[in-house]
């Protein structure tokens, strides 16, 4: 039994994993990943000599998929908790509080903007729930249009945004109410009078219970423990080029796979000796070099620029568990037989280059997604063409121990600033085992939806923005030790106005796809629970499907 994961970031890294927990050893599962290295936005570099989270840092703490999923690799001792601090938010050249009781920066009260916005908007705020709403069940606009309307453009722009941003790489204005703000959604849909009810009753309960968590040693940790326990194949610089429904031909002779449509030449199978046998060709989830460069991931350490290739060769090979080949280019057709005449069925699938197998996962970013399902489902190819990539890039910053860094997790730059970073965590000041460190350790955030500027810098410029912008929101001089740059191209889904419906029409689409899941950020939500319940999900339907042919 074969099955292709096609995508190796963390919703298929745990979508091979859940398979091999379902299947057993008797399954042979190949992770095809584009790029020269697995882990997808989960890369754990090394700044100052010591591990350190270049993508995702965070994880969060009220769901329980990543510490559940922990305790299941034997990481329980990886898991950290952040100190409790809360950021500040730059508006107007000043750092002011984060609002208290707001939902994703809707304010509940007024009196939680109070000293972020004017008095115009204060009052505007306070005055809210007289005003009539027009909500119809099940409408979905833009945040910004919403909160602007409501509140005032300041509480969208000063509140909103900065904590939008941080998630989405994007803004209020490209971000859809119903797919960020679920429980903001669902209260006005049940007949909140006006924004103000609504947010008070989606706010989440008081608890004590720790907001976000984190892994010691960064995510790398959690990449090589799942590429370890799925036991797969994890085959890099390897392109999916084409999917198709398989086909065996019953001949009076022999039995024989195609792809469907008839007709087409571009079905391979399993050279021999290759990823057919178990064998392995993988991309080192655990690399700390100051170089590394693939598909919607760049990174460069100070001095040097990474050209952004994901390499041309097929079958890179780095050893996993002692495993170690490359697969056959798209055009081998060992193994094949010729095609007699006769009665053809629909029988599990082909995956170029890898040749056929009998279930497939993509776990790809929307706009691949796309392309490889455009020839099996048009409509479901459609649905998921709509899901646009925001890029950004990320600049750590190695400082002296002893600067005197603001006593807060992180800084949120509002709309509208003229600086350049969009926002600043205070790694040192956020996680308590980061703070033993010998050194106070920063990450700064460029660039939102629509704004790919910053990944056209050179590594100096980051830097050197870095080193400014910091500077004025903190009010000190910043002298770095050590700098490494993160580009993230297409790194974040952009859940858009009618997210939902879209995802909707998508998964109803691959529902009558016998042998097909789906699993990823774009779907139901970007954050490292949500793709690790995506990853679990596709594997499930996997098991599930198969099921109902042995």
């Amino acid at each position: 039994m074969r099955i292709a994961v096609v995508g190796g970031g963390i919703s298929g890294l745990v979508a091979a994993y859940r398979l091999r927990q379902r299947l057993g050893p008797r399954a042979d599962i190949v992770v095809l990943e584009r790029g020269d290295r697995v882990g997808g936005v989960l890369r754990t570099g090394e700044l100052a000599g010591e591990p350190l989270d270049l993508g995702a840092e965070a994880f969060v703490g009220r769901r329980p998929e990543v510490v559940e999923l922990m305790a299941e690799l034997g990481l329980d001792d990886q898991l950290v908790r952040p100190a409790g601090k809360r950021p500040l938010v730059w508006s107007g050249g000043v750092a002011h509080p984060l609002p208290p009781r707001t939902l994703m920066g809707i304010p509940s009260d007024a009196e939680s903007m109070r000293g972020l916005v004017d008095a115009e908007t204060l009052a505007r705020i306070a005055a809210e729930p007289t005003r009539p709403l027009d909500w119809r069940p099940g409408t979905d606009i833009d945040v910004y249009s919403l909160i602007a309307d409501r509140f005032g453009a300041q509480v969208a722009e000063r509140s909103v945004d900065p904590l939008l941003g941080g998630v989405y790489a994007g803004t209020s204005a490209t971000i859809g109410v119903r797919a960020a703000v679920p429980p903001l959604a669902a209260a006005l849909d049940r007949g909140a009078t006006s924004l103000t009810e609504a947010a008070r009753a989606a706010l989440p309960a008081p608890s004590n219970a720790p907001v976000f968590g984190g892994l010691r040693d960064g995510y790398g940790a959690l990449v090589d423990a799942l590429i370890e326990a799925s036991g797969a194949a994890i085959v890099t610089t390897t392109a999916a080029t084409r999917i198709a429904r398989g086909r065996r031909v019953s001949a009076p002779v022999n039995d024989t796979w195609t792809s469907e449509p008839a007709g087409s030449t571009d079905d391979s199978p399993y050279p021999a000796g290759s990823v057919g046998d178990r064998s392995t060709s993988a991309g080192s989830a655990g690399d700390r070099s100051g170089t590394s460069s693939s598909v919607g991931d760049q990174s460069t350490s100070v001095g040097s620029v990474g050209d952004g290739s994901s390499g041309g060769r097929a079958g890179s090979e780095i050893p996993v568990g002692g495993r170690s080949t490359s697969v056959g280019s798209a055009g081998d057709r060992s193994g094949e037989s010729g095609s007699g005449g006769g009665r053809s069925t629909s029988v599990g699938w082909v995956v170029d280059p890898i040749g056929r197998v009998d279930a497939v996962v993509l776990a790809t970013p929307a706009p691949i997604t796309a392309r490889l399902l455009r020839a099996v489902d048009p409509i479901a190819a459609e649905a998921v063409a709509g899901i646009e990539l925001s890029s950004s890039a990320l600049v750590a910053l190695a400082l002296p121990h002893d600067t005197a860094l603001p006593d807060n997790s992180g800084i949120l730059i509002a709309t509208g600033e003229p600086l350049r970073a969009k926002a600043f965590t205070l790694s040192s000041r956020k996680w308590p085992h980061l703070a033993e460190r010998d050194v106070a350790l920063v990450r700064a955030s460029f660039g939102r939806f629509g704004d790919e500027s910053p990944l056209t810098w050179s590594d100096d410029e980051l830097i050197a923005a870095a080193v400014t912008d910091l500077s004025t929101v903190t009010g000190i001089p910043i002298t770095p030790l050590e700098a490494v740059v993160q580009r993230w191209p297409g790194g974040l889904p952009q859940y858009a106005p009618g997210h939902t419906d879209r995802i909707a029409t998508l998964e109803s689409a691959v529902a009558s796809l016998d042998g097909l899941a789906v699993a990823g950020a774009y779907l139901h939500g970007v954050g490292v629970p949500a793709c690790v319940a995506a990853g679990t999900a596709a594997a499930d339907r996997i098991v599930t499907s198969l099921g109902s042919h042995v």
